[in-house]
């Protein structure tokens, strides 16, 4: 390894440094303003995974089975968080004119 590849290499960790700092600087500063909500705070913080990935961990230089491990992680990643967006809601769908049933008095022991 030469002086101009370490070069290189010191520079593209920079930049991927400095755009991950960007990144977390604007989260913060959308959720310290509450224009965020938790999918565009989620997105950001994919897109700095995306970067820590490629530029710091060299999963680009990585064979076959090691970015498939990482795609269906990913994936796996997803659909979880896709699942919990979907059961955030606070009722069933089609359930929304049922009369919740009315509350009943506890059950008071008699004295013998």
């Amino acid at each position: 390894m030469d002086a101009a590849d370490i070069q290189k290499r010191m520079r593209a960790h920079l930049l991927a440094f400095a755009a991950i700092l960007a990144l977390a600087l604007t989260a913060a500063g959308l959720a310290m303003t509450g224009l965020a909500n938790g999918y565009l705070i989620f997105a950001i913080a994919a897109v700095q995974a995306a970067i820590l990935l490629t530029a710091m961990m060299h999963a680009r230089a990585e064979g076959p089975w090691v970015r498939g491990v990482l795609f269906f992680a990913a994936l796996f990643v997803v659909a979880l968080v896709g699942l919990m967006a979907l059961s955030h809601r606070s009722t069933i769908v089609g359930t929304e004119r049922i009369q919740p049933a009315p509350p009943t008095a506890p059950a008071v022991m008699e004295a013998h």
